[in-house]
């Protein structure tokens, strides 16, 4: 009998470190469960807000470039479509880019008829300047969308002759016209254009012979990304 208690005694305290290593367990199975099911679903939740948000932006950048360049807005999404080999850009990155070039060149008179083959030359410009430089394109677009509406100091880093000076009499030179006060917005942001140009002789296809490259080619791979 005292072998039979003290069998169920000791059996009974067995069965109680088993319960509570069992609780152990299953809560830690518990919590690795939710872990798992957080790490998994969150990246995808993530993922997809992303994606929203790129097919978003895409949507509007399309629409500007559709406002912007009007009939002429086939031939913007026809640049666009290797945007990533041609700029490091995705597909929605361009189109934004083509957007806000066409849209100041436009204010500034310039034709709607060479409108889209100007911008792209913009565009190319400014993505081997960024690569020459090491800058990211949108930055230098932004300098060069500053100096063609009259803001020149930006440029010293990319192209540091450019000055109010320079652009008045590369300017009169490129219209024939006598007087500064003569020159137009268009004819001034023309010749900043062309100034800058001229001082990228040595980016000039720097993208393109430089794809390779980890640089290019992290431009590259995340513009696919995307696209």
């Amino acid at each position: 009998m005292w072998i039979t208690k003290k069998f169920l005694g000791t059996g009974n305290k067995n069965l109680d470190k088993f319960s509570k290593k069992a609780g152990n367990v299953g809560r830690k199975l518990t919590s690795m469960g939710k872990s798992l099911t957080l790490g998994v679903t969150l990246p995808l939740v993530g993922a997809a807000t992303v994606a929203t948000k790129w097919a978003s932006d895409m949507e509007e950048s399309v629409a500007k470039v559709d406002n912007v360049f009007g009939n002429h807005s086939k031939k913007i999404h026809e640049y666009t479509q290797d945007a990533a080999r041609s700029y490091g850009l995705s597909t929605g990155e361009a189109e934004a880019a083509f957007g806000q070039i066409g849209n100041v060149l436009s204010a500034l008179g310039v034709e709607a008829e060479v409108l889209p083959d100007l911008s792209a030359s913009v565009l190319q410009l400014g993505t081997d300047l960024g690569s020459f430089h090491n800058l990211e394109t949108d930055d230098v677009l932004n300098r060069i969308n500053a100096a063609l509406v009259g803001e020149y100091d930006s440029l010293k880093k990319i192209a540091p002759g450019v000055s109010a000076l320079a652009v008045s009499n590369e300017a009169l030179a490129m219209t024939g016209k006598s007087a500064a006060a003569e020159l137009t917005n268009e004819d001034k942001a023309l010749a900043a254009l062309e100034l800058i140009t001229k001082s990228a002789a040595n980016a000039q296809d720097d993208f393109a012979e430089t794809s390779d490259g980890l640089a290019n080619s992290s431009k590259i791979a995340a513009a696919e990304l995307k696209t």
